[in-house]
């Protein structure tokens, strides 16, 4: 049995690296995740977990969720890892695709901020004020948590960033 163990091979990670993680662990400022063959279990910290500001970890991953990583740093004990940058990637193909098409979808308010919305779409989307309505809003707060229909009007891949308009907007 222990020449068995001896013969399992163990890789070597660098930064840079995708991985693919099931979730061990989850505290409120960071995930502990099981890398296959290595030696080393990662970290993904809160503020690697989404694009949008997240409260407690446990509000994006639950323990034996596998997710796709990305290595952001190698230290002794430890891969750092990132969701973010991994979502952030896949996100930019998507929404470049719905950009060109045109194409109409719904997504939720993660959070309002000074001058319009944000929403998640693996990359931070704002909505301009003027684009979230065709009549004057005064306040947005109802405006966070819930589903809209969006269209991408401005998407710019070297900033990882896209601005959306509500099509109620005209």
């Amino acid at each position: 049995m222990s020449d068995e163990l001896n013969d399992v091979e163990v890789r070597n990670f660098e930064e840079g690296d995708k991985v693919t993680g099931t979730v061990t662990s989850v505290e409120d400022k960071q995930v502990y995740v099981g890398i296959p063959d290595s030696k080393l279990d990662g970290v993904v910290p809160i503020s690697e977990l989404s694009n949008v500001h997240v409260e407690k970890a446990s509000d994006v991953v639950n323990v034996g969720d596998t997710l796709d990583l990305v290595v952001t740093k190698v230290e002794e004990d430890v891969l750092v890892l990132s969701k973010r940058k991994v979502d952030a990637l896949k996100a930019s193909d998507e929404i470049k695709e719905k950009f060109e098409s045109g194409e109409v979808f719904d997504a939720i308010v993660s959070d309002v901020v000074k001058g319009g919305l944000v929403v998640d779409l693996g990359v931070r989307a704002f909505v301009p004020a003027s684009l979230v309505e065709d009549h004057f809003v005064e306040d947005f707060f109802d405006y966070k948590g819930k589903t809209l229909a969006f269209k991408v009007v401005e998407f710019e891949p070297e900033k990882k960033s896209c601005d959306l308009e509500s099509p109620s907007c005209g």
